[in-house]
């Protein structure tokens, strides 16, 4: 697979759709769940990869470069520690679904 393609592949895998923004309404903060914007999503997704790579233990992989190769190319796969925080923070916006009311 050629490493442009790898790259937009693993992106699209864990950029994510919605994400949850607090919302203080009264004395309560509500999780109100919103769409992410193209730029956002480009930033959130390449920020939880790094983010993933920096994670790795230091025994497995000897430099950084490994460290990213190998989340890039989970990543790409549908796998690995970036793509698990993508469906956190989906999941925590389809739980909040009944908040989406309180947009902006």
């Amino acid at each position: 697979m050629e490493p442009v393609e790898t790259l937009e592949k693993a992106l699209s895998n864990v950029a994510p759709e919605h994400e949850v923004k607090p919302r203080r309404l009264g004395g309560a903060s509500y999780l109100v769940p919103i769409e992410v914007r193209k730029e956002r999503k480009l930033f959130l997704g390449l920020t939880w990869i790094v983010e993933a790579a920096r994670a790795k233990s230091n025994k497995e992989f000897r430099t950084f470069q490994e460290k990213l190769y190998t989340e890039l190319k989970d990543a790409a796969l549908n796998q690995g520690q970036a793509v698990t925080k993508r469906a956190q923070s989906e999941k925590l916006a389809e739980q909040n679904k009944a908040f989406s009311h309180l947009k902006w």
